[in-house]
């Protein structure tokens, strides 16, 4: 019943949509909705107001000279428990120096009342420090239509007074971009719990927070987006991760265990002996340039077969299958799956022979699991940052280089190539899955990415304070 959030939309999509200018696609979205609801763009926070006036009393340190922490608002729609943004920010952000940040949780609940991850809790007053957190809903008695919920919440936010406002997840977070369209800090960032652009001027929100690793080299990069790129810089790992099997078999989201399952369990054919290359990425992402891809291996591998995500409706379903037959896919070597708990998924990865990295947008959460439990993915990345995940991923792991270019193809034939010589070959295979086993634990517990962050922050406050 609110013609602005029905009409405005979602830049959600546009992630898939390698082929365009998504910078300048985003930039027009916001163009025609601030016309629309021009109120969007006009709210400046006071205390930004007063920095621009010149007014001193916005620099000064404590009463005790000592250096005034940084006040840091982190913003997200997606902070409950198990979510892929959760999982990829909380282990960093946690582990933040509270020396120099004081850090206040925005929950934005868009998605109805869904708990918090316990990990945004670890540093409340509740456990013996001074972190806040803040959940903001909307209320049908006052938000009555024509943007009035993130209207009202700017406002809210910006008498707090933040000095840095980070937007975990402005892409994918209708009322989290509407309220980037505001100040509520002299600073806002933008990064990639959803890896496209704002396209929201970079007067307002300045800097998306990105890693080199899994980008094209800076002087391309920059024209994906509107905001100035802040880089994790290569050879530093972006995030603080872990496990997610626990005690070797148990799935540290759901507590259920991996072990126990076979083909039959999916509904696969028992006796198979072929290939097995999987795709679990929800059909919506899977692009139609994929669609080549996959029918390429399964034609040049006529023993193997795939298995794929199934769509949550027959229609959509039947979209996919039409595709997929157009692309002259051999229809009776293609098994769909329905979506899966986390624990059953994992069992899905081991069971399988290879993953095929989908294209042009890739896995991220879903690659690290893959190769957690030691399995391997071929991938072709793509020329923005959610196509070159995995890539990064392995260049962290420090693959030995024969291994990697095994893996890491660089046109359409080499990916076909690859995953067949894997899929049919088992001691490449082995000695491949041999490698990724031995290296994985390179990309837990990096404590230099929350250096890397901590310092990206602190520059991009110094910037605001010139």
């Amino acid at each position: 019943q609110d013609p602005y959030i029905h009409c405005a939309l979602t830049l959600f999509p546009l992630s898939f949509y390698y082929r365009e200018d998504v910078a300048a696609i985003a930039s027009q979205h916001y163009n025609i909705v601030t016309r629309a609801w021009p109120k969007l763009k006009e709210y400046v926070a006071p205390h930004i107001l007063e920095m621009s006036s010149g007014d001193e009393s916005c620099h000064e340190n404590s009463a005790d000279d000592k250096p005034k922490r940084i006040s840091l608002a982190i913003l997200s729609g997606t902070m409950q428990v198990g979510h892929s943004v959760s999982e990829d920010f909380g282990g960093v952000l946690s582990r933040l120096s509270r020396e120099l940040f004081k850090i206040t949780y925005v929950y934005i609940h868009e998605q109805g009342d869904l708990p918090i991850d316990p990990i945004f809790e670890e540093h409340t007053e509740e456990n013996g420090g001074d972190d806040e957190i803040i959940h903001l809903y909307k209320n049908a008695e006052i938000d009555a239509g024509k943007g009035a919920w993130p209207v009202r919440l700017v406002e809210e936010m910006g008498k707090l007074r933040f000095d840095l406002a980070l937007y975990l997840d402005m892409t994918m977070s209708r009322i989290a971009r509407r309220m980037a369209m505001s100040r509520i800090a002299p600073v806002q960032l933008n990064t990639h719990g959803h890896p496209i652009t704002s396209g929201i001027p970079n007067s307002t929100v300045q800097f998306f927070v990105s890693w080199a690793e899994a980008e094209l080299p800076v002087d391309q990069a920059q024209a994906h987006y509107s905001e100035k790129l802040l880089l994790i810089p290569h050879g530093k790992m972006h995030q603080y991760y872990q496990r997610r099997i626990i005690n070797e078999s148990v799935s540290r989201l759901s507590g259920v265990s991996v072990e126990g399952y076979t083909l039959e369990s999916f509904g696969l054919p028992r006796s198979h002996d072929g290939a097995i290359y999987l795709n679990m990425q929800k059909p919506f992402k899977i692009h139609p340039e994929f669609d080549e891809l996959l029918c390429g291996i399964l034609n040049k591998d006529s023993t193997g077969i795939a298995v794929l995500h199934k769509a949550n409706t027959m229609d959509a379903h039947q979209i996919f299958l039409d595709r997929l037959e157009s692309a002259k896919c051999p229809m009776s070597r293609l098994y769909f799956v329905e979506q899966q708990p986390h624990h059953s998924l994992i069992a899905l990865y081991k069971l399988c022979t290879i993953v095929l990295d989908s294209y042009p947008a890739g896995g991220c959460t879903t690659s690290r699991e893959v190769l957690e439990v030691g399995k391997a993915i071929v991938s072709l990345p793509a020329r923005l940052l959610g196509g070159r995940w995995t890539l990064a991923y392995y260049n962290m792991m420090e693959l030995d280089d024969e291994i990697k270019q095994k893996l890491v193809a660089s046109s359409f034939e080499e990916y076909i190539d690859y995953a067949v010589q894997l899929g049919t070959n088992s001691t490449l295979l082995r000695n491949v899955e041999e490698e990724i086993d031995l290296k994985f634990p390179n990309l837990l517990g990096r404590k230099d990415a929350v250096e890397e962050w901590q310092n990206i922050l602190l520059q991009a406050h110094k910037d605001a304070m010139v």
